[in-house]
């Protein structure tokens, strides 16, 4: 870039301290310089984000829950077979999710060379379902 004999330039750059060169008299018409830019870490203060303005707002609308607790628990919803039902209707949680991800995924990397083999066209299992078929219907 082109500067005068005396002039200063400033290099800066985000997150650098920043630094100062006077150009020198030079003999020639060019010169290169190498400026090696150090590390300017700058900690910020901690920031609280709140869902209330103030800490007194919050103390106040905590302590105007109305929270029963003279009512004991429901024994209906204690019931075995209600939670028996539950417990079969319910979807996945995270941990079954993450299982039956990892079922697919270990099952991908085995079949990854061959045919993944459908049972509805081996000849075995239509005996073994018209036999066991045949069997039910008879009792």
């Amino acid at each position: 870039m082109p500067v005068l004999v005396g002039d200063s330039v400033v290099i800066s750059s985000v997150g650098y301290v920043r630094q100062h060169y006077t150009v020198p008299n030079s003999p020639t018409d060019f010169i290169t310089i190498i400026v090696e830019m150090v590390p300017d870490v700058t900690y910020l203060k901690e920031v609280e984000i709140l869902p209330f303005p103030t800490e007194e707002v919050f103390k106040e609308a905590v302590l105007a829950l109305n929270i029963p607790f003279d009512k004991e628990i429901d024994k209906n919803n204690l019931n075995a077979e209600l939670l028996a039902l539950m417990v079969r209707t319910t979807p996945m949680d995270g941990a079954a999710n993450y299982k039956y991800y990892m079922d697919q995924y270990s099952t991908s990397f085995s079949d990854r060379f061959q045919p993944r083999a459908n049972p509805y066209l081996n000849p075995f299992n239509w005996a073994r379902f018209f036999r066991d078929y045949k069997n039910n219907k008879k009792k």
